[in-house]
Parts: structure tokens; C-alpha cells; sequence
């Protein structure tokens, strides 16, 4: 997992382990960003072919975000879906495959 704040170019691809620039899910690319926070532009770029993704993450509690250090993921016609049922009434929690909480300066493409 990274150590230092995340800034560049990023990949996400579940057939190579994270580390480096790769992240093997959306999780693990979740989790460095709450870790590390950004000191510039990122984008995660799903490799293509790579997929489908199988979870269910949220992004929250990025450090750094904002207009000179935006998120950026690219999902380069990959599909991301979960297994678990997603019901659309009451107040399930687990309504998402992925969920931004209390984010400006995110985007998925």
C-alpha cells in the first residue's frame, strides 16, 4: 500500500497485486486514498479488459482533496457491480456499489 500522498497516474487492475501505481481493487485504491490523502491531481485508470469488479466501496475521508487535487476515476468500459443484493427500499446502508461521502473534486468517468 502506499505510504506517501497520492499524486499522478494510477491503474487499477485485479489481476496485478497492489503496489506501485496498482491497485488490485477499488477497495485497496479506497483505502490509500483515506490513508495518504492527495498533494495533486489523481486518476486511477481501470485497465482495460480487467474487469468485472465484484464490491461494493466507499471513498470518504481524502485528505488534500480540492480544486488543485482532484480524484479522478477512469473506468474505461469496465463494469464494477456487487453480490450483494442492493434493495432499493428502507434504510439498507448497503445501497451502493460505490459510495462518496462528504466529497467535492471526485469524479467517475
Amino acid at each position: 500500500m502506499a505510504t506517501n500522498s497520492l499524486t499522478g497516474a494510477y491503474t487499477i487492475n485485479k489481476a496485478i497485486a497492489t503496489g506501485g501505481t496498482n491497485f488490485n481493487s477499488f477497495a485497496d485504491f479506497s483505502t490509500a486514498l483515506t490513508a495518504t490523502g492527495v498533494t495533486g491531481n489523481v486518476t486511477a485508470t481501470v485497465v482495460a479488459g480487467s474487469g468485472p469488479y465484484n464490491e461494493q466501496v466507499i471513498f470518504q475521508n481524502i485528505s488534500g482533496i480540492g480544486a488543485g487535487a482532484t480524484v479522478t476515476i477512469e473506468g474505461n468500459g469496465e463494469t464494477i457491480t456487487s453480490d450483494t443484493a442492493i434493495i432499493q427500499t428502507g434504510s439498507n446502508p448497503n445501497r451502493h456499489i460505490i459510495r462518496l461521502i462528504g466529497l467535492q473534486y471526485f469524479t467517475v468517468k
